[in-house]
């Protein structure tokens, strides 16, 4: 468990700072079942009687849930955790001291880099259907030359795209880091992007690449947003459309892409890290690095999705694309990979945006899941959520041996 708290301590770091072992060989084969007819109209099984153990469990949640409020630097959080087949879902606090609105399952958040994994289990789908392979040249799916996105010979792939190991000399072009710079200032509240996936695609034509792609991890949203246009040339309809068929057939009725405004009254009020209400994190690209907005009952039955499907998206998803031997790094599809030596292998993604910090864990060689999202991003409230985190996986992994 060590190493993955380490790993979402990274990306909490990497998300202030600007930006958001493994399944092993059991995941590598792919199972011969029709894979849409495996994922198509997903529905939750039907609730049960709560055995006393997960009662328990719940309770020791609220307790963990109560305490990190009263350190009086998260405002509210939304918790569900899942073991066994059992599921609990609770909020906590009020979103603001001055209307003391408290979340509900219909509040929605922004969960930033979470949307990463969304496509990532799309792009696993279209793997397992051979529309795509790991393997192939990112080239073969953009329009004109880009005879420099290549180092020594060795061009960019669909895997370095998901593992984040591109190679760029910078991390983003000088246009879209400047477009990123002006929306974490909030600058795109109130106005629209002159910058679209065609300025990135020009800019990438005078891109530099300084290392071997695939050999240097580096956290980025350029290779998610062109994952996305790749997606787009695949299946010759827009990234927005694919997501919404995905979510379709997992009936997420409550999650979105880039519908700030529609649904404004449901979307929880958040701060940044100096107390103020929070911008919303606007993406100017497609969406497959961040935009979308969620609800704690849509991203529990995501995961639980992830914990009772037998849809082989889900294994080959999470399976290692990437090992990162110095920070222990290991990326999937865009998910977090890892192995515990009480828990197993497990997956997870954080999410960071203005206002609010998400996290989604699955462990399914134990049979467990998490989700906590709170709506500030101080750094007193990151520190105990990250607390928070530890205590309910913590709860998770021992029980239900539980005193």
């Amino acid at each position: 468990m060590k190493n993955k708290i380490q790993v979402a301590l990274a990306f909490l770091v990497l998300a202030l700072a600007g930006g958001a072992v493994v399944l092993y060989q059991r995941w590598n084969a792919v199972a011969d079942v029709p894979v849409t007819k495996q994922v198509e109209n997903y529905k939750q099984p039907k609730k049960k009687e709560k055995s006393p153990s997960f009662i328990a469990l719940s309770q020791l949640v609220d307790q963990y849930a109560a305490n990190a409020l009263q350190q009086g630097n998260i405002n509210a959080l939304a918790i569900a955790v899942y073991r066994d087949g059992e599921v609990y879902q609770q909020y906590y606090g009020a979103q603001d001291s001055v209307t003391n609105q408290k979340p509900t399952p219909h509040t929605l958040y922004e969960i930033a880099s979470i949307s990463k994994v969304f496509l990532g289990s799309m792009v696993a789908k279209a793997v397992v259907e051979k529309k795509l392979n790991l393997q192939d040249d990112i080239r073969l799916y953009l329009p004109g030359d880009y005879a420099n996105l290549q180092y020594e010979g060795t061009p960019i792939t669909i895997k370095n795209l998901l593992t984040h190991t591109l190679g760029f000399q910078k991390k983003a072009p000088p246009k879209l880091d400047q477009i990123y710079q002006g929306v974490r200032k909030g600058d795109y509240q109130a106005k629209s992007f002159d910058y679209t996936m065609t300025d990135l695609l020009q800019e990438l034509q005078t891109a530099k690449l300084n290392k071997k792609p695939g050999t240097v991890y580096e956290y980025n949203s350029v290779g998610p947003e062109l994952m996305a246009y790749i997606m787009e040339q695949v299946y010759q309809k827009p990234y927005k459309e694919i997501l919404q068929d995905f979510l379709d057939t997992l009936d997420l009725q409550h999650t979105y892409l880039y519908e700030y405004e529609k649904h404004k009254k449901d979307l929880a009020v958040s701060f940044d890290e100096e107390g103020k209400v929070a911008p919303w994190l606007k993406n100017p690209l497609l969406g497959g690095s961040h935009g979308m907005i969620s609800t704690l009952p849509d991203l529990s039955t995501f995961m639980q999705f992830q914990l009772e499907s037998n849809h082989p998206l889900i294994g080959e998803s999470s399976r290692l694309l990437f090992k990162e031997e110095e920070e222990g790094d290991d990326k999937g599809y865009l998910w977090d990979v890892g192995y515990g030596q009480k828990e197993g292998a497990y997956h997870g993604k954080t999410g960071t945006s203005n206002g609010v910090q998400s996290g989604i864990l699955i462990c399914q060689d134990s049979n467990y899941g998490m989700i906590i999202i709170m709506n500030n991003t101080a750094e007193a409230a990151q520190e105990d959520w990250m607390n928070l985190y530890n205590q309910i996986e913590t709860a998770l992994i021992v029980y239900p041996k539980l005193n």
